[in-house]
């Protein structure tokens, strides 16, 4: 077994070792193995971009700023109806509010009470085999991180249970594909997108990160590059 220090900041490293198959076999077999090291994230300079709503892992949240334009939004469901009234009517005046991972109970909710003018549909998407893929756009989003098509094994831990319809002039940063059959047309959903509210904009982030933030450097480094974007507006 050997012991490997991963040198955070470097997109892509390698290492080689020796493996034995079974005590009575000579033979050694050499493999290369290739990883992926997210950049070092500045939580707390990432942090301080936000106010936290809802549910977030207490050593960020606590890190967060009452004052913040941006304002992330875990688990509407639970909220005041009222309270997301009031939420939305200060997005209009230039807040970035994102919206964190909606599940079919927050659709409905912030479909009920949210006042949108478009509709709030999520489809089943937590694998990027199978019925569909997972896929990237250039973006802010993913800076210094893996691009390209398909979002594959590097963001497997992430990749969401959930995509949301692409949104009336939403510019979409990562999405959904899905053939289907009874159609044989491909139909193209949102995982990350954003609209515009007035002076500010929602944003739909349907990464599963959120609980992950300060313990995944994959979702430190999506959380700082959305924190860039808030202060650099989106």
């Amino acid at each position: 077994v050997g012991k490997f220090e991963f040198p955070v900041g470097d997109e892509r490293g390698h290492f080689t070792f020796d493996m034995q198959l079974a005590r009575q076999v000579r033979d050694v077999f050499r493999t290369e193995e290739t990883f992926y090291v997210p950049p070092a994230a500045n939580m707390e300079t990432a942090a301080k971009t936000f106010r936290f709503l809802g549910e977030f892992p207490e050593d960020v949240a606590r890190r967060g700023n009452p004052d913040a334009r941006g304002v992330l939004v875990n688990q509407v469901r639970t909220f005041d109806p009222k309270r997301l009234h009031d939420l939305l009517d200060d997005a209009v005046t230039g807040l970035v509010v994102v919206f964190a991972a909606l599940e079919p109970e927050d659709a409905k909710f912030l479909q009920k009470h949210g006042g949108l003018g478009f509709q709030l549909d999520l489809a089943p998407a937590a694998s990027a085999g199978g019925e569909g893929y997972h896929y990237i756009a250039p973006s802010p989003h993913f800076a210094r991180l893996p691009s390209g098509v398909v979002a594959g094994e590097v963001y497997a831990d992430l990749l969401p249970a959930w995509s949301l319809s692409r949104l009336p002039n939403a510019q979409v940063s990562a999405g959904f594909a899905q053939l289907v059959p009874s159609s044989g047309q491909w139909v193209f959903r949102g995982d990350i997108q954003s609209v515009p509210h007035g002076k500010g904009k929602l944003v739909f982030h349907q990464y599963r990160m959120w609980d992950k933030l300060g313990t995944s450097a994959l979702a430190d480094a999506l959380f700082s590059n959305l924190a860039d974007q808030i202060r650099e507006p989106l």
